[in-house]
């Protein structure tokens, strides 16, 4: 039996072995990072959309009037958080965000304690809710789109 480390059955086993590992490695690695690069682009999407939504709650919602006869929005903060659902395609997203929604109206002289409190320079009624706000967005080329706004029962 022969000495030789070249020769030998034993080196001949290990020197093919690491020159068929990177051939091994290499389909897994792609395969790897095709589902990599997928999960990327979807927490791409998913912070852009957070951050539109929440542009839009900061900007707008403060000001918004044409939603049920909501005056005012603000994010609830003791409920869950954001939840956001993007599409399949990867076209269209919906946005769900526990809000508190004010709202005011206009106070009638119907009873006693609104003649009272008429009398005293009250002239709307104030009343807080808890909604859930729901946010419909489309991407565009240039970015994701508010689409449509509404409340549901929280």
């Amino acid at each position: 039996m022969t000495t030789d480390t070249t020769a030998s059955r034993r080196s001949f086993l290990k020197s093919s072995a690491f020159i068929a590992m990177p051939l091994i490695t290499v389909p897994t690695a792609a395969l790897a990072d095709d589902g990599a690069a997928v999960r990327l682009a979807q927490l791409e999407d998913e912070a852009a959309v957070r951050k539109v939504h929440e542009r839009w709650l900061r900007d707008t919602a403060g000001a918004v009037t044409h939603l049920d006869g909501a005056s005012a929005v603000t994010p609830d903060h003791d409920a869950q958080p954001l939840a956001i659902q993007i599409a399949d395609d990867g076209r269209s997203a919906i946005a769900r965000q526990p809000c508190v929604v004010e709202s005011a109206s206009t106070l009638e002289a119907d009873c006693t304690f609104a003649q009272m409190a008429l009398a005293q320079g009250n002239r709307c009624m104030r009343q807080t809710e808890r909604r859930v706000l729901i946010t419909t967005l489309a991407k565009h080329d240039d970015g994701w789109v508010v689409t449509k706004v509404r409340f549901a029962e929280a």
